[in-house]
Formats: structure tokens, sequence, C-alpha cells
């Protein structure tokens, strides 16, 4: 089901944006910023809190919902206490969840209290159903906040018997201020009170009442104050029920449920605890704080200081260092009462690995050329292109008389710093004056460095490099036989000089360690940016013509931490790349790329730790079975037809994966395929769609910021839900601790962009902050299936109102106190709690 987009977000779908590559690239250069620094001068590094702060807390220090049966009094409150009668024993009974308070006589009043609740700041709530009609003047329902000897302060509620409640603040029976409430309260009709007396000197009052099982009004509908002495002192609680003079319909009873006493209290702070992760690549960190937690508030603060004079904030960060080395990284967190804790731990980082820049599996056979390489560019080639074509993975050239040569070059790759390796046979022993087949690491206009390897008649073969045609060094290269499928590598690395270095052995054996030939030179047309190639040549007097050179996996790097930096006209270089502040949608999220460089047929199970997947075409689901694995700038599709699966799924405490920069989308649709299923992983800047789930958490340790998850999978009449609608979420999380969402736009849900149901384990330390949030019955929906979420920060958000339930942004249960305040709609009105 497609429901309107939040402002802001394009239904369009990714095009030529940025390859992770070129932005690993920039960032290296300086061009390009993964996260916003400041020197230490801008941003302070707290300091550690020695003198916790003490605060004041509300606590519940009473609560009853007479779970229990008794018939002579209500016996002992689950929490607060015993309670205290004034009359007989048995006008008040506990049973089937109710405290009963009978009163048998018109003109009369019972009492029950908790006195062990005693302070100046009180708020108690109670639930109470008159269980008979209303006759004469009604009925007199007093809720006791402070009692002091026989004076108190409270609210009254007064039951009439037209139906018409009132509610009033009253002092010592006398009412300060009265309101009448709205619709009709009669026999059976549980009506919900809450007064709060609050402070000395004055004191204040406020109180409200609603129809229990609605929504609690969320505004006070009295308040007054008041001074009077004997009341300025700390007293107990209490619950009382009277009947006129007039009442004719006596005995009458009243059930009480769902009493709640909390009272303000002195407490001290319990300091926040500070701990973070780091992922390193390269000269790269990533630090995530999510494992800081404050055990009795929230971190409203997260500074970071990297160990190399820059700050910055956030819950999360990214800074890349200037030099390899180890730093130590330090992390203030800072909790809602001011106070701060720090911890430091020491980040290793390096020089980054080599950059591709070219690469040809030859998997598309071809005559007359080679076509475009899968990475580089396309292929030009000297001489007639009928010499040139590309069968069985090879890319063949053909000399056909002595004294030539055939060369076949991607010119469009431009680098000092090459390292090239690539897989050659040729069709038979060399005769006369031999052949030379070559690796060309630098080609600048006509001139070139190369690694040449020389087939002598009679089988033996030399290694050496060479500045256009002239031999700077060889050596022999032992153990060659006609027909064997020889790696050759060659470094052409700096200007003035360039060093070239060469190696080769025989393929299926291992590379050797050393280099087997190094030289230096400085031919002055070569001292400049080049592209690469290969060449056969077959000697003048050569008696073997036609000869053919057979080359295969072919692959261009940088070759050390040095990068390339594309070119203005690239036209794929010219869109950042980071969502930044703005909101994802489809130019800032997915795969950055148009052309993969590895496309994989057929579902795919990663059990190498550390494996990294950059630019592939995945047609099938993946499974995690390692650590530390890194999947960036691909596409995931699934297969067609569509399997019972999930697009990608990580569960196991030992496995773990971070997605960056990849458009998830199930090529064919079916009721019975998730998105992200799991646990211990890290969605960055993903593109989620075409599926029910599309994030679906059971466990500990996940991360999911500024992707896009949208477009979910829906059916009207799904098979996994006996033929009824699909319970589709955006993100479903049926138990775990430390979960972050944050600045996602998430919509298009039918069920919930949201859906906490706890179903497996607790939900603790969750973060929802900063996201656009629209659609389902209610954007986010917190069952009630293991209480509160202890930890839980949801702020910060903004929804649209496009939910099936009118408003209903956040559906939370009514026992919880959880704060959802800081969220708003996106006309910028504060969205509120809806209760339940």
């Amino acid at each position: 089901m497609k429901h309107p987009s939040l402002p802001g977000v394009s239904a369009r779908r990714p095009s030529a944006l940025l390859s992770a590559t070129a932005l690993a690239a920039l960032v290296a250069a300086g061009l390009a910023l993964p996260a916003q620094s400041a020197t230490a001068a801008e941003v302070s590094l707290p300091d550690a809190t020695v003198e916790p702060t003490v605060r004041q807390e509300w606590r519940t220090v009473g609560a009853d919902t007479f779970t229990r049966t008794s018939s002579a009094g209500w016996g002992t409150a689950e929490t607060g206490g015993a309670w205290e009668h004034t009359g007989t024993a048995t006008q008040f009974t506990a049973t089937g969840g109710k405290g009963l308070l009978t009163v048998t006589r018109a003109g009369s009043t019972i009492t029950s209290a908790l006195p062990g609740a005693t302070s100046t700041d009180t708020v108690l709530t109670a639930t109470t159903t008159a269980q008979s009609a209303q006759t004469g003047s009604g009925t007199h329902l007093s809720y006791l906040a402070r009692r002091v000897g026989s004076a108190h302060y409270g609210a009254k509620v007064r039951l009439q018997t037209t139906g018409v409640t009132t509610l009033a603040l009253v002092e010592s029976g006398t009412s300060l201020t009265t309101t009448t409430l709205p619709g009709t309260f009669g026999a059976g009709d549980a009506i919900s009170v809450k007064v709060e007396v609050v402070g000395t000197s004055p004191t204040t009052l406020r109180a409200k009442a609603w129809a229990a099982g609605t929504a609690e009004p969320s505004d006070w509908m009295l308040t007054t104050t008041s001074s009077t002495a004997a009341l300025q002192q700390a007293g107990d609680v209490a619950v009382n029920s009277y009947l006129s003079g007039s009442v004719t319909n006596v005995p009458q009873t009243f059930a009480y449920d769902d009493i709640t006493v909390s009272q303000l209290v002195d407490v001290p702070n319990t300091l926040p605890t500070a701990a973070f992760t780091s992922e390193t690549a390269d000269l790269a960190a990533q630090f995530d704080a999510a494992d800081s937690q404050d055990t009795d508030g929230e971190i409203e603060q997260y500074t970071w200081a990297f160990g190399d004079g820059t700050v910055t904030t956030g819950p999360t960060a990214e800074h890349t260092y200037t030099d390899a080395g180890t730093y130590a990284a330090t992390l203030a967190v800072t909790d809602n009462d001011g106070d701060t804790s720090v911890t430091t731990k020491d980040v290793v980082v390096t020089k980054p690995a080599p950059v591709t820049l070219a690469a040809d599996d030859f998997s598309v056979a071809r005559t007359g050329g080679w076509g475009t390489a899968d990475q580089g560019g396309t292929w030009t080639h000297a001489g007639s292109a009928s010499s040139y074509s590309v069968a069985s993975k090879t890319g063949r050239q053909v000399v056909t008389a002595g004294g030539s040569t055939r060369t076949s070059e991607l010119a469009s790759v431009a680098s000092t710093e090459t390292d090239l390796t690539t897989t050659v046979s040729v069709d038979k022993p060399a005769t006369g004056s031999g052949a030379y087949v070559t690796v060309i690491g630098r080609k600048v206009g006509s001139s070139s460095y190369s690694a040449r390897l020389r087939l002598l008649e009679g089988g033996a073969a030399q290694l050496g490099v060479a500045a256009n045609s002239s031999t700077l060094k060889y050596v022999t290269y032992p153990g060659y036989t006609t027909g064997d499928k020889v790696r050759i590598r060659v470094q052409v690395s700096g200007t003035a000089p360039t060093t070239l270095r060469a190696k080769a052995w025989k393929l299926g054996t291992a590379e050797p360690t050393d280099w087997m030939v190094v030289a230096t030179d400085s031919t002055a047309a070569l001292q400049a940016k080049g592209g690469i190639g290969v060449s056969t040549y077959l000697g003048s007097n050569a008696t073997n013509a036609p000869f053919t050179s057979s080359w295969s996996d072919l692959r261009a790097t940088t070759t050390d931490d040095r990068t390339v930096t594309p070119d203005p006209s690239d036209p794929g270089t010219d869109e950042t790349t980071e969502t930044g502040k703005e909101q994802p949608g489809a130019t800032n999220t997915g795969a950055r790329t148009g052309k993969f460089s590895t496309v994989h047929e057929g579902n795919l199970t990663v059990t190498q730790d550390g494996t990294v997947i950059d630019g592939w075409d995945i047609r099938g689901y993946v499974l995690i079975k390692a650590k530390n694995v890194v999947i960036r700038n691909s596409y995931i599709r699934g297969t067609v037809p569509a399997q019972r699966n999930d697009m990608v799924r990580v569960q196991n405490d030992a496995y773990s994966v971070t997605i960056e920069d990849t458009t998830i989308r199930a090529s064919e649709l079916s009721p019975n395929v998730d998105g992200v299923k799991g646990w211990n992983f890290t969605l960055r800047r993903v593109d989620i769609s075409g599926v029910v789930d599309p994030v679906h958490i059971h466990g500990d340790n996940v991360t999911v910021v500024d992707s896009w998850l949208h477009d979910n999978s829906h059916y009207d009449n799904d098979p996994n839900w006996s033929g009824g609608p699909s319970h589709d979420d955006s993100i479903q999380i049926q138990g775990g601790a430390n979960i972050t969402i944050h600045h996602n736009t998430i919509e298009d849900s039918y069920s919930a962009a949201l859906m906490i149901t706890q179903a497996t384990a607790p939900v603790t330390g969750i973060t929802v902050t900063d996201n656009w949030i629209d659609n389902g019955g209610c954007s986010i929906n917190l069952a009630d299936n293991r209480g509160a979420l202890p930890g839980a920060t949801i702020t910060g958000n903004v929804f649209g109102r496009g939910q099936i339930h009118k408003n209903c942004a956040i559906r939370v249960p009514s026992a919880w106190t959880l704060d959802v305040t800081g969220n708003e709609w996106t006309d910028g009105t504060e969205v509120k709690r809806t209760n339940f």
C-alpha cells in the first residue's frame, strides 16, 4: 500500500551518484568530510563530575490493583503498607481486582487511608465505579492527597441522579473551585481522578477527571492555591465516600482500582556510564556511544575528543585522521542532571587500501575488439580489430606476422601510482628471436613503462622492466613451460624518478614475497599520469605465426595510500553522498552506482570474518555467518521466483554486518520476504523497499541511520495472517538492547512505522531520534508485553498525518511513564502520546 511521502522525499530512484570508492578518495584527499568536527577551541571536552547532583524526583510510594481477596478490610497495598479504615471492617472488601467500599447508611462517610505515604508533594490517582444508581442528593467521592489530622487537601467528585458530575478542589470538605465534567456518569461507569497537592506556603492544588479507558486529558481541569496553616506540613493520603442524607437506596458499594500515590523525594543522581565502540577503515574511524547509559535519566550530550586536537558532539561520530597511528579517543557523556562521565580508548588507524583503477574478467564473448572493461573504460587496440577477440573468459591478441605487435589499452585510466596484475598464456613455443608479452603500467601518449616477459627459443624466459622499448633490468624467470598461465605483476610508482617493480609466477602457485626486478627511471615524457594496457610482440625472424596470447583476470589499483582524484568532467562525482541534515530519500540513500563490478547470481552466504563486498549486484538473498562483514555500494535483489527468505539475515551473537550506501529491493514481491532481519547489524544510507518488514530486530546492537524505509509490500489477503491483511511494520523490534534509530525517513507501512512488541525479550536502551515518520495504524506502536522501555529516548522526530487512526503518532500503554515530549507534526505543532 502506497501512502503519500513526507515533505522533501522524492519517489525517484537513485541515479548517477558518487561511488563509494570515489567517496573514499575524496575523503582521503580532504575534499569531502564524513562528519562535522571542530577544534578544541570551539568545543571543549567537559570534566568528569566528582559530586553527583541531588535532584527531586517523583517516586511511586503507594500502588494497589487489589489482586488479592479479603472479606474484612482491604489488607495491605501492593506498595505503601496496610490500609486503615473508618467504619466496620466488613464494609471494606477486596475481590475481583477491586477494592470495594460499602456505605450502609445515608448521611455517612467511610474512609480508607494509607498512613505510610506521607509527604508535602503528592499525586494521587484512582479509578472509582458506583455500582448503584444515584438517588436523593447523590454521592461525594473524595480523593485526599494531603491529610493532616482532620484537615485535608484533595479533589471531590459529586455523582448526581441526572448523571451530571462535578469535580472540585477541596480543603477540609470546603470546595475551593468547581467544574462540570463532560458527559454523564451513572451506575457502572468508571471514572478516573488525578489530584496533585504540592508545596507549602502556598500549597498548589490541581485536579482532572475523565472516563476510565479514554485518554487522560493533557491539561489540569482545576488549579488553585491555599496557605491554611494547619496544612502546611506533610500529610498522608486517603479516599472516602459520602452518601447524602436524602439517598434512599442503601447500602451502596463503590469499587476502587488502580490507586497510585507518587511523591517528590530527594534523589542523588546516578552518574552516567560513558562507553563506546569504534570501527576503523584505513584513516577513517566511526564512533558509536550506544553502549553509554544513564540508569536514572537520559544522556543529553555526547562530546568526542579524537586524540588529534579535534572535538565534536553527537551520539555517533565519524572522523578521518591525517596520519596513521594510535590515538587516545575520549568520550564524555553528560546526563539530564548536568553530570558527566568520561572514558578513553586507543584507536588504531592505518593507511588506506589501494583504490581500484581498472578490472576486467573478460566474461562477455566478442569479436573485433575487447569491448568495455568491467571497470576502467573501453579498450582501444593497435592494428586490425580482427586480431582481437574475447572468448572463454580471456582477451586474445593474435600476431599474424613476425616483427608485429598487438596492443590493447585502457586510456581512460590516469594514475602515477599503478599496481597492475594479470594472467597471460601463449599458444605455442617461441622461435627465432622469440616473443614478448608485456604488461604496461603507465602509458603516456606513445611512451610507456612496463614489465615484459621475454619468451626465448628453446623454452627459457626472462622477466624485465622497460622504459619504452629499452629494458632497464631483467632476470631469468625459472621453470617456464609453453602453455603455462603466468601471473605478471608490475608496479609503476612516483615521478622524477619513477620506480618500476615486477614479479611473475605460475598461476596456482604462491605469489613471491619479494619483487624479482626493481629499477628507476626519469624519462621526461613519462613523468605524468598514464593509462594501462597489455601487448604481444613476435620477433622479426620468428617462424611460428600466427602467435596468440590469452589475457585474463586483469586488475589495476593504486600502489599505496595515495588516491586518484576523479576528473572534473566525470559525471559520477558531482553530487554529495552524505545525507547530512537533509531528509533521507531517493537522492542520498542506496547504491551510488549504476554499474557494478560483480554480478552474483543466486543466494550468498558470507563465512569469512572481515569480508568486504563493494559494488556488487546480488541477485539472491544474503546470509551472514561471519563477523565484521561490510556490504557497501551494492544492490540486493533476492531471487525470481521469490523464496521464503530475508533479503539479509544475521542471527548469531558471533556474527555482525555493516551495510552502507546499498539498495535492498525485492525483484519479485512476496508476502514471505522481509528486509534485514536479526541483530548485530548497522545500516547507513540504505534504501529498503518492496518487502513486508524492511527491518526486523530481535536482538542487541542494531543501528539504523540516514536510511529510507518505504513502499512496504502489503497484501489485503496475506496467507501468513490467515488471509487477513499484512501486518507490515517498517521496523519491528521483538526484543533487544542498544538499538538506535536516528535520522531516517520511515513511511508507507500499513501496521506501524515502528512496532515494538517485546515478544521475545525486553527492549532496553532504545533511541529513536530526529526521524521523519508517517503512516501505519499508529506510526509508533508500543505493545504492553513486558512493561515500559528502560532507558528509552523518543524525541526530535517529525510526524506526517497519514496514520489510519487519526493523529495517532505514538501509541503508549497508559500505565507507562514514558516521556515522548520533543516530537512534532510537520506543521510544527506538538505531538502528544496516545494512551491505551
